[in-house]
């Protein structure tokens, strides 16, 4: 039995097909090798997923960022930073920006702003605080835990959009 008979014949590639190809995987190939050089996040598939990049020291720190506001209403709640859905900007954004809002806090006027245009049926944001909780590991569990609060901005009530960069 010639178990051969019923395959198809395979064609070799056009030489047009194989450069093609070869050519692909050079540019795949460099933008890997540039992305986890020199690239960020920002190019993922080709850069570094850098939030997954890192091992926690059993005898160190883990860090997780938060934002909090008083709202018109009186009260209080942590904005969800997980997505960007609630405040217009996500975790991974802010905290690239956390030394800027940190020397110029007014530039949270842009999460108020987005708070109101996403929530227009929720109290206004009044005061913003941005901290983070830390905690502290022996041996591979928790220690102690903190909170280090970064800096905080009372939202001009019913004011014009801020410009968040000052010039």
């Amino acid at each position: 039995m010639d178990l051969q008979a019923g395959a198809p014949k395979r064609k070799p590639l056009s030489r047009l097909g194989r450069s093609w190809r070869l050519g692909t995987l050079a540019v795949a190939f460099g933008l890997l090798i540039y992305g986890s050089g020199w690239g960020d996040d920002d190019l993922f598939p080709f850069g570094p997923m850098s939030q997954y990049s890192f091992r926690i020291d059993p005898n160190g720190e883990i860090r997780a960022l938060w934002v909090e506001a008083d709202l018109a209403d009186g009260s209080s709640r942590r904005l969800d930073i997980s997505n960007s859905g609630d405040v217009g900007v996500a975790r991974a954004e802010l905290e690239g920006q956390l030394h800027l809002i940190i020397a110029e806090p007014q530039r949270l006027a842009t999460l108020a702003e987005a708070w109101h245009r996403l929530h227009p049926d929720r109290p206004e944001l009044r005061r913003i605080v941005v901290g983070q909780d830390v905690v502290e590991l022996r041996n591979g569990r928790q220690a102690d835990r903190r909170q280090d609060v970064f800096t905080t901005w009372d939202v001009v009530p019913g004011g014009a959009p801020i410009d968040p960069v000052p010039g």
